[in-house]
């Protein structure tokens, strides 16, 4: 490994063994000469290797070296993650398994699965449309608001938990991730590190090896993450209450579900950084495999690609009450919690 120059921990070795050599020396000019045999000459050097044994291994860092604050380590990651662009396009092959999912990106058209398309803005608008023979589906989260409509009907308005992997992609400033993170649940004041497989990560929300609260795993290397747990909480306070994902899992008749991602094959296409295949378990059982097929840039997108309220006036609700002026609505939120998986899995039928 290439060394720039001396570490200050190095110089400062270097110092203390020159005083310590200094005070062996005179300690042997008090006995009655500073001249030293060969015995002698051999103690003294014994002490001296044994001392500065003992200063290295009070220098010698920790077995995974300093963990940066958990913010400081999103900030790397966005840092990385911003390509400059005003946003960008991704085309998908979504399947229930992996085989099928690459199978398809390697070009094989008799796999079974589907084609979609996913649009990125950040901070925070992303909009993901998927044909299902004639219908198109279409999901759309922007604003802190979002709407899912299947066969051109307005199936919920609720954000869709599984869809949350979209989170660590969707910002290119710190500061509105690290809001995003901590409405998910995500305690960004801690950090530690842990190892997934034979790979060092960055564990931002949790002290490693605990997986019982939500948290966002990087890559040691690139800071690019690779894994984002969203656990259900016991715990509901005012302070969750405008962004509940952790929360209203675990409320209600339902218990709630464990959101695991797994963001893998990252690559670089047109300036873009995306992994190439997405992962999402629910309650360790594979949901969906999202694999890109490509990436693109794009600038621009027209005024009313993510509005919701325009989207609202454009669909009709699927169901009604009275003469049709109301949305139905779940009964308590853990019924709203399964009706947005239910519609995550028609999204993609």
């Amino acid at each position: 490994m290439k060394v720039e120059g001396a570490s200050p921990e190095t110089s400062l070795d270097k110092r203390i063994s020159s005083v310590l050599w200094q005070v062996v020396c005179a300690s042997s000019c008090r006995r009655g000469s500073c001249r030293v045999s060969g015995r002698h000459d051999l103690s003294i050097r014994m002490v001296w290797a044994l001392l500065a044994v003992m200063i290295g291994l009070l220098y010698l860092p920790p077995a995974f070296g300093y963990v940066l604050y958990g913010e400081h380590l999103i900030e790397r990651m966005v840092h990385r993650l911003d390509s400059g662009a005003k946003g960008f396009v991704v085309r998908e092959v979504i399947a229930s398994e992996i085989n099928p999912c690459d199978a398809i990106v390697d070009g094989d058209s008799e796999a079974q699965a589907k084609k979609g398309i996913a649009w990125y803005r950040p901070a925070g608008d992303f909009r993901a449309e998927v044909q299902s023979g004639k219908a198109q589906n279409i999901y759309v989260a922007a604003s802190g608001e979002a709407l899912t409509i299947i066969d051109g009907k307005i199936r919920g308005t609720a954000e869709n938990n599984l869809l949350r992997y979209t989170a660590p992609l969707l910002y290119h400033e710190r500061e509105p991730l690290v809001e995003r993170m901590k409405a998910m649940g995500i305690d960004t004041t801690v950090s530690s590190l842990g190892r997934m497989g034979d790979t060092i990560v960055y564990v931002v929300g949790a002290e490693y090896p605990d997986e019982t609260v939500s948290q966002l795993w990087l890559d040691r290397e690139s800071f690019l993450p690779v894994r984002l747990m969203l656990v259900p909480s016991p715990q509901r306070t005012a302070t969750h209450a405008a962004a509940p994902l952790a929360m209203h899992l675990s409320e209600g008749r339902n218990a709630g579900a464990t959101i695991d991602i797994r963001y893998q094959n990252w690559a670089r296409q047109n300036a873009i950084r995306y992994p190439m295949r997405i992962l999402i378990h629910e309650n360790s059982r594979l949901m969906r495999v999202i694999c890109a097929t490509g990436v693109e840039r794009k600038d621009s997108f027209p005024d009313d690609f993510f509005d919701i309220t325009t989207l609202k006036a454009r669909y009709p609700m699927a169901e009604t009450i009275g003469g049709g002026e109301a949305a139905a609505q779940p009964t308590d939120e853990a019924d709203d919690v399964q009706q947005t998986i239910e519609d995550f899995k028609k999204l993609y039928q």
